[in-house]
C-alpha cells in the first residue's frame, strides 16, 4: 500500500502541536518531569513529520531524536545532535517508575523552565525549517 505522505505529515504535525499544548499545560501545573517528557514527544513528533516528508515512507517507530533528525533532511550540526542526545533522557526517565522518581528530583522549576524553553525553541525552529523544505500547508 503506498504511503499517503501528506496525510501522514499532517498527522505528525497535528500530534506535535497537541504535545506542545500538553507540555505548556504541564509546565503551568508544575508537573515538571512530565512536562519534559512531553517536550521530548513534541520534538519527536515534529521530526517524524519531516522524516515522512523527506523519505516518503512511514516514520520509524523509534524515539531517538538524533536518529530522527538525521533522517529528516533538515540540515544540522554535530553540536545540535549532541543536544538532542541530552534530551533523549527525558523520554527514558519519564517512562520507567524508578527512573521517573529520580528524575522528578532533578526537575526543579528552574531546570524544567530552562529545558522547556529550549525544547520550545527547537520545536518552533524544526516546524519552520520543515515547512520551508516540505511545504505541506
Amino acid at each position: 500500500m503506498p504511503v499517503q505522505v501528506k496525510k501522514l505529515v499532517d498527522y505528525w504535525y497535528r500530534e506535535a502541536g497537541y504535545s506542545f499544548d500538553v507540555t505548556k499545560a504541564l509546565l503551568d501545573k508544575k508537573k515538571n518531569a512530565e512536562c519534559l517528557f512531553f517536550g521530548h514527544l513534541m520534538v519527536e513528533k515534529i521530526l517524524k513529520a519531516w522524516v515522512v516528508a523527506h523519505t516518503k515512507e512511514h516514520a520509524p517507530p523509534i524515539h531517538d531524536l538524533p536518529k530522527l533528525m538525521k533522517k529528516s533532511g533538515i540540515p544540522y550540526t554535530k553540536e545540535f545532535i549532541s543536544e538532542l542526545e541530552f534530551y533523549n533522557q527525558f523520554y527514558l526517565t519519564g517512562r520507567y517508575d524508578e527512573d521517573k522518581m529520580n528524575f522528578r528530583k532533578t526537575c526543579t522549576d528552574s531546570f524544567t523552565k530552562k529545558h522547556f524553553d529550549r525544547l520550545k525553541e527547537i520545536y518552533i525552529w524544526l516546524k519552520k525549517e520543515g515547512e520551508q523544505l516540505y511545504p505541506q500547508k
